[in-house]
């Protein structure tokens, strides 16, 4: 198996006066992760980040603030067959409702409305994309880790007018399970649901 040690490492991307500062999301094993699972060969472990700060180290802004709340998932195949991942197959819920995953555009947008440069804000979005949850097939000893972003309220349609109505969510417990594919025995693991207590906002 492939070692995997943990790496942070910071980089700055100058804007003018300002930088936008990240820290590298530390890449360890699955199995290694407080909020983890092993099922036959195969750990999934998961991190949900309900800190501001956390969130503005690693991804230059403050998420929960803005109402989003990152959550970090990991995969490790120990196995001898590969294994699929894909976001599809990655479900959060409350209670019986399903909280569908904000799209990597949305959460640029918001890391990108600051006054940078062309090569800045392109260098951001690329960033950004390569942390999203991805469709992944993991080799033996692989790990692999994403991230989805989910809202912490829920959006009604906008009207013409522009005028939005926010429904915040009852309740503070959520449900996340996570499904991979051993595509050597086309057998499906289901991992979880794992339990993520949503932020309350003063934790924000």
């Amino acid at each position: 198996m492939r070692s995997r040690y943990p790496i942070v490492l910071a980089f700055w991307l100058l804007v003018g006066c300002t930088s936008y500062q990240v820290v590298r999301i530390p890449v360890r094993d699955a199995g290694l992760y407080p909020v983890s699972q092993t099922l036959d060969a195969i750990s999934v472990g998961i991190d949900p980040i309900k800190d501001g700060e956390r969130a503005a180290r690693y991804f230059g802004i403050d998420l929960l603030e803005r109402n989003i709340m990152p959550v970090v998932i990991t995969i490790s195949n120990h196995g001898t067959s590969r294994a699929g991942v894909n976001p599809a197959n990655i479900l959060l819920r409350r209670g019986n409702n399903v909280v569908d995953p904000l799209p990597i555009e949305h959460i640029i947008s918001k890391a990108t409305v600051w006054r940078m440069s062309e090569e800045t804000a392109t260098q951001v979005k690329h960033y950004l994309r390569n942390l999203a949850f991805q469709d992944r097939v993991l080799m033996p000893g692989d790990t692999y880790q994403g991230v989805l972003f989910f809202p912490l309220r829920q959006e009604s349609d906008t009207a013409e007018s522009g005028f939005t109505v926010l429904y915040p969510f009852s309740g503070y417990l959520m449900k996340l399970a996570v499904v991979v594919t051993d595509l050597g025995e086309r057998k499906r693991y289901r991992f979880g649901p794992f339990s993520i207590k949503r932020p309350y906002p003063w934790q924000r």
